[in-house]
């Protein structure tokens, strides 16, 4: 945990549109070692030699493949590349070009391939805004699987203060599906009081559900709600349910009241976020063990419909704190100029779904192929910082391009 002090108090306040081991860098081939037999030309490992981590790279074909030191040239300074994670080394070299910090990918639970540049390690973390809402989703979610909540239910039955108001009849489900029809908090003020920031907004939509917008207030609403429904603070409580069995390092930034950010304000690694991804990929399960109920998760992956009627707009690309290609953005009533008909990506598979941060912090599951691509960029330290990213649109525009690609590398 972290208090607001650490960082500039509005790096959280904007967003960009947009069974699993506990460190993605182990894990080499068991025969690596320099001058051995290898079986898979091409493959990278990081190994320990001397106190001191060693990449090799198999090169040579058939009998003759062996174990040697590589070179930045092979797999773009991988620390783990294997199998069909090829793939993936024109993407890492696109990313670093534009300063990426690092890049996993895991293939059916287990990390095949993880780039980390300009001095990134496997521990460090990066603010990654408003990607912390995917983990609110989950968060909630896990609550639901508990029986402590149901997102149909009022958001007024724990956050009270909204009882006898317009927003009484505001659901947790639309605050998820940022349907919820109420204004935005100030989110330069906002680190300062994050309820006092979320308490101070009001309905603006006389139908709750009616209209879809991206919404901060609405997520960090779900800290009222969760606080208030499981009778104890949400960072104990994600600790306990979410960090501890997913092997987590993930922490949140809290404001002075000792209030998590939940609009934004997580710091995780690269392995973190692949493994939040990686629950939702697996529909809630980890390791045999329930963490989220599969109907839950299959509904957060799912655009979602809130309201109906003739002044009704809904995206389709979005779920519940999460970011879909689903086939039709604009999925009731008149469409929104910010939304054409179609996927957001029409080169990925239509059930790709994605996390999305400011400053560029991405990271895809795709369920046709049981893969996760995650890279992360240095987090957003001002609002300038933020600002200045949702006005420079190439890292998303490589990230969704360059995953398509590999895709497409993996199936020719």
């Amino acid at each position: 945990m972290q208090t607001r002090g650490r960082i500039a108090a509005a790096l959280v306040a904007v967003a960009v549109v947009a069974a699993v081991p506990s460190s993605t860098a182990a894990f080499p081939p068991a025969s690596a070692s320099l001058g051995r037999a290898c079986a898979s030309p091409g493959d990278i490992a990081s190994v320990r030699s001397a106190g001191r981590d060693v990449r090799l790279v198999c090169a040579g074909r058939g009998a003759a493949a062996r174990w040697r030191r590589a070179r930045e040239a092979d797999g773009a300074g991988a620390s783990l590349l294997v199998g069909r994670a090829s793939a993936f080394v024109q993407m890492a070299r696109a990313v670093k070009l534009q300063n990426a910090r690092c890049m996993v990918v895991l293939d059916r639970g287990k990390p095949v391939a993880e780039w980390r540049f300009f001095g990134h390690g496997p521990s460090s973390r990066e603010e990654v805004a408003s990607v912390t809402k995917s983990f609110a989703g989950a968060l909630v979610g896990i609550a639901q699987t508990k029986g402590l909540l149901q997102i149909d239910q009022p958001a007024s039955t724990w956050i009270t203060e909204w009882s006898g108001t317009a927003s009484a009849a505001v659901t947790v489900r639309h605050l998820l599906a940022m349907t919820s029809g109420r204004t935005e908090m100030n989110v330069i003020a906002a680190p300062n009081d994050l309820r006092g920031a979320v308490l101070a907004t009001s309905q603006n939509v006389r139908v709750p559900g009616a209209r879809w917008s991206y919404h901060n207030a609405s997520s960090q609403a779900l800290e009222l709600v969760l606080s208030r429904a499981t009778g104890e603070s949400v960072v104990s409580f994600a600790q306990r349910e979410l960090f501890d069995p997913l092997g987590m390092t993930a922490s949140f930034t809290l404001d002075p009241y000792g209030v998590p950010g939940l609009y934004a304000g997580i710091q995780a690694t690269c392995s973190d976020v692949a493994k939040l991804v990686q629950l939702y990929l697996d529909g809630g399960s980890w390791n045999g063990r329930r963490i989220v109920d599969a109907t839950y998760v299959a509904d957060s992956l799912s655009p979602q419909a809130t309201g109906s009627g003739p002044n009704t707009q809904m995206n389709g690309a979005y779920g519940l704190q999460w970011w879909l290609n689903a086939a039709a953005p604009a999925v009731a009533g008149a469409g929104s100029p910010q939304f054409a008909p179609g996927p957001m990506h029409p080169a990925l598979p239509a059930d790709v779904f994605w996390v999305s941060g400011a400053c560029h912090q991405l990271g895809a599951g795709v369920p046709s192929t049981q893969q996760v691509v995650v890279v992360l960029r240095p987090g957003c330290r001002t609002l300038q910082d933020a600002m200045l990213a949702q006005s420079v649109t190439a890292p998303q525009t490589t990230f969704f391009t360059e995953l398509a690609a590999a895709l497409s590398r993996q199936r020719g």
